[in-house]
């Protein structure tokens, strides 16, 4: 909900199968055209990956993506699953970064509470992907991630 606010229309988000299969909210999150990425399989994966990669180009969508894969309560932004950056080259689309300070400002996470507050965010100018391939994937990967983590830790001071 939190970068909802940031987000431009027509954005979905991208999960792991196992999200589609939990009772309603899984329902939900397909009905209202989320992708699913099947990571059970390299093969499996691909083809996810390319399918996800149509839908964006056809029906004109953006993907949000948590890079990290989940929750991270540290200083240091773990690092990056690459599927994200996989799916930006296929499809031809520029990445936009986006970088929230710590969500403790707004809510107290152990406790799953929700407190008034403002969470200071920003948008990092986007990062083109055209003319990249696969083997400019590392690279790519590296300096999304630095940029991201300088943002951060200017939100932080």
């Amino acid at each position: 909900m939190t970068f909802g606010a940031v987000l431009p229309r027509r954005t979905v988000s991208a999960g792991k199968r196992e999200i589609g299969r939990i009772p309603i909210f899984g329902w939900f999150y397909r009905l209202s055209g989320n992708l699913i990425i099947d990571r059970a399989h390299a093969r499996s994966t691909l083809e996810s990956l390319e399918q996800a990669a149509r839908t964006m180009r056809e029906e004109k969508i953006a993907v949000w993506f948590m890079p990290e894969g989940h929750r991270n309560p540290g200083p240091e932004l773990l690092s990056f699953k690459n599927g994200a950056f996989r799916l930006a080259l296929a499809a031809g689309a520029p990445i936009v970064p986006i970088v929230a300070e710590p969500l403790t400002v707004v809510c107290d996470t152990n406790r799953h509470l929700a407190r008034p507050g403002r969470l200071r965010m920003r948008v990092l100018e986007p990062v083109p992907t055209e003319g990249l391939d696969s083997k400019d994937l590392p690279l790519l990967v590296f300096a999304v991630r630095s940029k991201m983590q300088a943002a951060l830790d200017q939100l932080r001071s």
